[in-house]
């Protein structure tokens, strides 16, 4: 099959203009104030409002985002599974919730089966073990709509955590990115004064960090079957794609139809 990839490789990156959102089921893309900007630091892709609970796309001027460690990659169905088994067998890494359910406290997954039933499972923060300081968990209040609707959720934060999000089908016309993504030093470094909460980025291990993360991008560029561009497309995603006709790569994800952008 020949893809066609659209305006070149979409990059990630705060600077770069507002970003769509990436989770599976989310609205098209929302454009919010800068003053969310605090916020999003600790995650370098996804911009989120902790007041409100509410996911924005943000545009800041930040030329550190561009060098953050990343791997955008295609994965479908059991193709998520395999990812998160490789997680734990690696043994660098405890695995958080990105963000808990309405209501609940932040789960932190032991085994890769109980990632698999989980509202939650994925959307998920990385700490590899010894690099910094604990996550922080920070409260989030949310507006209730009616009596009895949840009042708050929590967020697994931290200067050094790994990001591990599951882009998936939208639809059955698009496949989203996955992808894994972590700050870097000197981005930290940046905006610590934005973020007092989470302390000195220099009390996290960098290396030990990017060397766990590097990893990880490599067990999962070994899962691939094809490459779409420089994007890694797993097995199950790879017949998904066929399946679909998914030919046209452009914005997050790889489309049946071509853009009209």
């Amino acid at each position: 099959m020949v893809y066609l990839i659209e305006g070149g490789r979409a990059k990630r990156g705060l600077n770069l203009g507002p970003l769509r959102h990436t989770r599976s089921g989310d609205p098209g893309p929302v454009h919010g104030s800068p003053a969310v900007a605090a916020a999003v630091l600790t995650r370098p892709v996804i911009g989120l409002d902790r007041r409100a609970g509410t996911w924005w796309s943000v545009m800041l001027a930040d030329r550190d985002n561009r060098l953050v460690p990343n791997l955008d990659f295609y994965a479908a169905d059991d193709d998520w599974a395999a990812v998160v088994e490789s997680v734990f067998e690696l043994g660098l890494f405890r695995v958080f919730e990105s963000d808990s359910e309405p209501g609940r406290e932040l789960r932190e997954f032991r085994v890769a089966a109980d990632i698999a039933t989980a509202p939650q499972g994925r959307h998920l923060e990385l700490f590899v073990v010894g690099s910094g300081p604990e996550p922080t968990v920070s409260r989030i209040d949310l507006s209730a709509d009616s009596p009895g609707d949840p009042t708050f959720r929590h967020c697994c934060e931290g200067w050094g955590l790994v990001q591990l999000y599951y882009g998936g089908p939208f639809g059955t016309r698009e496949l989203r990115w996955s992808h894994t993504n972590h700050n870097s030093a000197k981005r930290a470094a940046t905006w610590a004064a934005a973020v007092p909460r989470l302390g000195d980025p220099a009390a996290w291990d960098w290396a030990a960090v990017t060397s766990a993360s590097g990893r990880l991008n490599r067990v999962i560029r070994r899962m691939a079957v094809s490459r779409i561009g420089s994007h890694p497309v797993l097995p199950h995603a790879g017949r998904l794609i066929a399946d679909g006709g998914l030919r046209h790569e452009y914005g997050t994800g790889v489309h049946a139809t071509p853009s009209h952008g």
